[in-house]
């Protein structure tokens, strides 16, 4: 090929371009390889990983007993402990349903005008 900075405009752009297509191809190779270099090297180092043994210490529970309540026995409390009782089954046997109350109808027909 002749020398490259005594030729014609026209051979000089030829050159360049021949020069530019040559790197591109050479860059387009690198990455191939280090895609496949690297997707290689991944593999195998996921391949070589050991699982690490993990132990579950799971708690187990103890039941302490609980100290007697001291006023357990007092006859205020059993009796407001009964008014309790009796008063959470009188709501447990309420009817909440009210006949007369009924929600309005709403009109799905909206016209904007």
């Amino acid at each position: 090929m002749a020398d490259p900075l005594n030729a014609k405009p026209m051979e000089q752009k030829n050159y360049l371009l021949y020069i530019i297509a040559g790197a591109l191809v050479v860059l387009i190779i690198m990455a191939v390889i280090g895609v496949v270099v690297g997707t290689a090297l991944i593999v195998n180092f996921q391949r070589n990983l050991k699982p690490v043994a993990t132990t579950k210490v799971e708690p187990t529970p103890t039941l302490t007993p609980l100290p007697g309540k001291k006023y357990a026995s007092d006859s205020a409390v059993v009796k407001l402990r009964d008014e309790l009782i009796k008063l959470r089954t009188e709501i447990d046997t309420m009817d909440y349903f009210e006949a007369q109350i009924v929600p309005p109808s709403l009109d799905s027909k909206i016209r904007i005008e």
